[in-house]
């Protein structure tokens, strides 16, 4: 079942969700971003439409990652990072997990369903 949420910062899309992965779709409005997270699992992502900023945190040192589009990216497990989108264009991000973030999707049901 494809659900689709409408956030402050665009709308997040779940294409699948089960304890044992994960997809869908990260649509962020021009100079919006995610607040800092990290997940219990690899984070793979992949843009499809305009670009991201990816500020990845390591102790007190960030680095800023920017994906264009068709580009790709692997977070690790338990990295802190924000989604940024510093455009003026919509960004689209794909993004898969293996593992079990059932939790994270049901907060996101809680928070921006219906």
């Amino acid at each position: 079942m494809v659900e689709t949420f409408k956030i402050p910062q665009g709308e997040i899309t779940v294409l699948h969700s089960d304890q044992e992965s994960s997809i869908g779709l990260l649509y962020l409005a021009p100079g919006e971003s995610l607040d800092k997270h990290n997940r219990t699992v690899e984070e793979e992502l992949f843009q499809i439409q305009g670009q991201s900023v990816y500020t990845v945190f390591d102790g007190d040192n960030t680095k800023k990652i920017i994906l264009n589009k068709g580009e790709s990216l692997i977070l690790p497990s338990g990295q802190f990072h924000v989604h940024g989108n510093e455009s003026r264009e919509e960004s689209i991000t794909f993004w898969r997990f293996v593992g079990d973030v059932t939790d994270v999707i049901q907060a996101i049901r809680d928070n921006f369903g219906k």
